[in-house]
């Protein structure tokens, strides 16, 4: 009877371990993020940004080029514009065009695949393909930022859906928001309304990774308001898991979007 409660006991124990670490797995995973370097330039001035990686914004990280699989950005004309790298790993540009002023929506979307940690360090591999797995999870993540040139319009563009599985959609534009204005953001998961937090800081908030200035929970219409706190460069970060497809594979799909954008004095 004693040997039966213990091994019990031990069971219980290994699935609260088991499920420690995949919460842990799911809060600590890298997110990615674009950071543009004015956010406000005037017309003609070339847009440079960098590709942010980590788990502490806007941190000093950046995601390395081969994990890119799409950036491009989107014009006031609703035109699609070429993003070209620049020499240095994770830096990119892109020429506003002088007689184009308004708002400039830029979209990067980073390759899926496989991170699993096991107990000789990650791998980037299902776990079927590996021995003392820990935890494993298949990541799908995408960035948007906003940069207005020169004066900007209605901008609606800004509001449109691009389709990723989880996306980050304003429904207000940011270009007149000041501190201690409030943003809404619309929060889609395979575009329907998503419930859950979305969460929100600004540069020079912290230098304690994965701290947050603001947390807000959508609502039905997968709608939250971030109370812009400070002037300066915001993100607002949404995070989903789900089941995965084939647990031999992984322990969940998890999804990551992130929309940066500058708040004026």
């Amino acid at each position: 009877m004693a040997a039966s409660i213990r091994k019990r006991v031990l069971v219980l124990y290994l699935a609260v371990f088991v499920l420690v670490c995949l919460v842990c797995a799911s809060a600590r995973a890298h997110y990615m993020w674009i950071y543009v370097m004015d956010y406000a330039p005037d017309p003609g001035q070339k847009i440079s940004l960098s590709l942010g990686w980590g788990h502490l914004f806007p941190g000093t990280d950046v995601m390395k080029n081969e994990d890119l699989e799409e950036i491009y950005a989107i014009g006031p004309s609703g035109k699609k514009l070429k993003v070209t790298p620049e020499p240095e790993q994770g830096k990119f540009r892109i020429e506003a065009p002088g007689d184009l002023p308004g708002a400039y929506l830029i979209i990067a979307k980073r390759k899926g695949g496989y991170k699993t940690k096991t107990t000789e360090g990650y791998k980037s591999l299902p776990k079927k393909d590996l021995k003392n797995v820990i935890s494993s999870a298949y990541r799908e993540m995408n960035a948007k930022a906003i940069v207005i040139v020169g004066r900007s319009g209605k901008d609606t563009h800004l509001q449109e859906e691009i389709g990723f599985p989880l996306e980050i959609v304003p429904t207000e534009i940011p270009t007149d928001m000041r501190e201690g204005d409030s943003l809404s953001v619309k929060v889609l998961f395979r575009g329907k309304p998503h419930r859950g937090f979305v969460h929100a800081t600004y540069t020079g908030f912290t230098a304690d990774e994965d701290t947050f200035a603001y947390a807000a929970k959508t609502n039905k219409d997968g709608i939250a308001k971030i109370k812009l706190l400070k002037s300066g460069i915001w993100m607002v970060k949404a995070e989903h898991t789900t089941p995965p497809s084939d647990p031999e594979l992984c322990d969940e799909h998890l999804f990551v979007s992130t929309l940066t954008f500058e708040v004026k004095r």
